[in-house]
């Protein structure tokens, strides 16, 4: 299929990981680290919340000398991006890129009607566009 007849449902992972915002940092940690990836979407507390998320990068900046002490007493909402920017699983893919650059962000949940149905990243449209060069 031609990227431009593509859309985030093409090419977005659907087994997304997710984490409670009143969960340790510690829990993300060991998640992440477990499941060998670089982010989880941080659950709506409700129909009427924003989805979240936090990265490896949000755990360094928060664990680097002098920023936080106590990791211990770090919680997910303490460093968590909220909220985050979403596209419909119809949204092309040429869009969704442009929201990606505008937005200075590496990767989008997928909300389809208030449900989280997936997420799509740069490394997607990285392994889609590199997939036949050798």
């Amino acid at each position: 299929m031609e990227l431009m007849n593509l859309c985030a449902r093409d090419l977005m992972k659907k087994d997304v990981k997710t984490i409670k915002e009143m969960d340790s940092i510690n829990k993300a940690i060991m998640k992440m680290n477990d499941l060998g990836i670089s982010s989880l979407v941080v659950d709506r507390n409700d129909d009427h919340d924003a989805f979240g998320m936090i990265t490896k990068k949000d755990i360094v900046e928060a664990l680097m000398p002098g920023i936080e002490s106590s990791i211990e007493a770090m919680l997910v909402e303490h460093i968590m991006s909220k909220p985050v920017i979403t596209v419909n699983p119809d949204l092309s893919i040429s869009q969704c890129y442009q929201m990606m650059r505008m937005m200075g962000v590496r990767r989008m949940p997928v909300v389809d009607d208030k449900e989280l149905v997936g997420i799509l990243s740069s490394t997607d449209l990285f392994h889609y566009l590199t997939k036949n060069i050798s």
